[in-house]
């Protein structure tokens, strides 16, 4: 969140962000000239553990990681910036080593918080 007395914005991965970076992987693998997708090599989602973990203790009224996440997916206070990211072939090196990268995007930016 960056804030001033007149504004405030808030980073969070949503669907949009998912979304996004299967766009991404699909072009670099065309680029590649590959004919494969996203979606035929990981799976990517929200990681609502990872927020559940960070923020779960805040709240009583939800007992999962999905029920916190639809609960409060509108909030202003829960914000989830991780993505969980699977290789679909297990046995694949590269593709794991991908997949934990990915899982990792938002460690590129400095993300901090501060409640008032």
């Amino acid at each position: 969140m960056i804030s001033n007395s007149s504004s405030e914005i808030y980073v969070q991965a949503n669907e949009k962000t998912v979304e996004s970076v299967k766009e991404i992987i699909d072009n670099i693998l065309v680029l590649g000239g590959s004919k494969l997708t996203c979606d035929d090599l990981f799976e990517i989602s929200i990681n609502k553990e990872q927020l559940f973990k960070d923020y779960g203790e805040y709240t009583e009224d939800c007992k999962t990681a999905e029920e916190f996440y639809e609960h409060n997916k509108d909030s202003e206070y829960y914000h989830s910036v991780y993505l969980g990211v699977k290789c679909k072939d297990e046995n694949s090196g590269p593709g794991k080593a991908t997949a934990k990268i990915l899982s990792h995007l938002t460690n590129l930016f400095e993300i901090t918080e501060r409640h008032d």
